[in-house]
């Protein structure tokens, strides 16, 4: 496993979670978001895949608090989206404030192993996150801030 890759994107990670709980997300910030979930995104792309992580322990236990983040009222909040997009009838809403936290939760679960030394358990949560979870979230996000930037 590459630790510069790993560290790098551990500080890109911590970046933005960063600037989404002590930052109001507006206007002025939907370009600035768009950048960090696209590094995130791509930093994420090069984390080793399942058959190269080795994960230290099955007991892994989120013991962090979720913070909290806030969505300026200027924002649209619910948006409509294609869920499978290959299915035109699968319209489905979505919530920017309830994307974003669900990156949060995954990432702050990969920095808790990560903090705790469990660098293979960090890795597999976040590219497993990446591949399965946080990662559509990010691509929705990404679509809707582009929209409001637009």
């Amino acid at each position: 496993m590459k630790n510069e890759e790993v560290a790098s994107f551990y500080e890109t990670a911590s970046q933005f979670l960063s600037f989404v709980t002590k930052n109001e997300i507006t206007h002025l910030s939907v370009n600035h978001l768009m950048t960090m979930l696209m590094k995130l995104y791509i930093e994420g792309l090069s984390l080793p895949d399942y058959p190269d992580i080795e994960i230290e322990t099955d007991d892994a236990h989120m013991t962090s608090v979720m913070p909290s983040i806030t969505i300026s009222k200027e924002l649209p909040n619910l948006y409509w989206q294609i869920y499978y997009p290959f299915n035109e009838n699968d319209l489905v809403g979505g919530a920017l404030y309830d994307d974003i936290m669900d990156i949060v939760w995954d990432l702050l679960s990969g920095m808790e192993e990560y903090n705790k030394g469990r660098i293979g358990n960090a890795v597999f949560s976040w590219r497993f996150g990446l591949d399965n979870h946080w990662g559509q979230h990010a691509v929705d996000v990404i679509r809707v801030l582009h929209a409001l930037r637009t």
